[in-house]
C-alpha cells in the first residue's frame, strides 16, 4: 500500500489532487482512507496506468549547447522513453484484408488526457 502524508494529499498514481471529501483522486479514480492522524493509504488501486520519463542535463551541458538544439535533443528522448512503456501496453490485432490481398496490423493504446476524469 502507498502511503502519504496527509499535508500533500497528491495521488501516486498520476499526482492530481486528492479530495479531502470523498478521499478519491481527482483525475484517476483511486481510492484513498485515513489510516492514523495524517497518513493517507492508498485502498483502492486505479486502473490508470502512469508513463513517466525523465532526462536529466547537468548545467555544463545546457549552457554550452543552444537551447533550441537542447529542446530536440530532450524531446527526442522523452519521446523514445514513453514510447517504451506505450509498447508495453499497446493491444495488437491481426485481420486478413483479402480486397488488398494482405494482413492489416493495427495497434491500440487508449490515453486520458490531462484535465479528463474517468
Amino acid at each position: 500500500m502507498n502511503n502519504l502524508k496527509k499535508d500533500i494529499l497528491t495521488c501516486p498514481n498520476c499526482g492530481a489532487p486528492i479530495n479531502r471529501l470523498t478521499m478519491r483522486c481527482e483525475y484517476c479514480g483511486a481510492v484513498f482512507k485515513e489510516d492514523v492522524p495524517n497518513i493517507v493509504v492508498q485502498m483502492e488501486h486505479s486502473k490508470v496506468v502512469p508513463l513517466r520519463a525523465e532526462a536529466f542535463i547537468d548545467y555544463y551541458i545546457s549552457e554550452h549547447v543552444p537551447k533550441e538544439g537542447l529542446t530536440r535533443m530532450v524531446s527526442s528522448e522523452l519521446t523514445r522513453k514513453i514510447a517504451d512503456g506505450l509498447s508495453q501496453l499497446m493491444e495488437i490485432k491481426v485481420q486478413d484484408d483479402p480486397l488488398r490481398c494482405g494482413t492489416v496490423i493495427r495497434g491500440t493504446v487508449r490515453v486520458v488526457p490531462p484535465g479528463e476524469k474517468l
